[in-house]
């Protein structure tokens, strides 16, 4: 079964690649591209409201980036928080694979 595109996102950089602004896109061009050579693996946490940490692994590859869960709960939190983890995981990119932020053209969250 190939992926499905869900929900897409613009990504806007503030001052320092500090601040990343997603905006929703109301139409996603199902045609995804292929993510293609691993280019470099960053891990990274998300404090939830609650206080909880929640830990995850971003592979930036050629065409664009996947978003990894470490376990369960992790997964759950993803699934009511995107954009505060495709933000997170955005800035782990930037600030630790040292990519410019025009090379993430695809953005997957791998929920299996």
């Amino acid at each position: 079964m190939a992926p499905s595109v869900e929900k897409g996102y613009e990504i806007n950089l503030g001052e320092q690649n500090q601040a990343v602004t997603l905006r929703p896109l109301d139409k996603v061009d199902q045609n995804y591209q292929e993510l293609g050579r691993d280019i470099g693996k960053s891990e990274f946490r998300v404090v939830g409201a609650n206080g909880v940490p929640y830990s995850y692994t971003v592979s930036m590859r050629e065409g664009g980036m996947e978003i990894v869960p470490s376990n369960l709960s992790a997964i759950q939190y993803v699934e009511g928080n995107r954009e505060s983890v495709v933000s997170n995981a955005v800035k782990s990119v930037i600030n630790n694979i040292k990519v410019e932020p025009n090379l993430i053209r695809t953005i997957f969250i791998d929920l299996r």
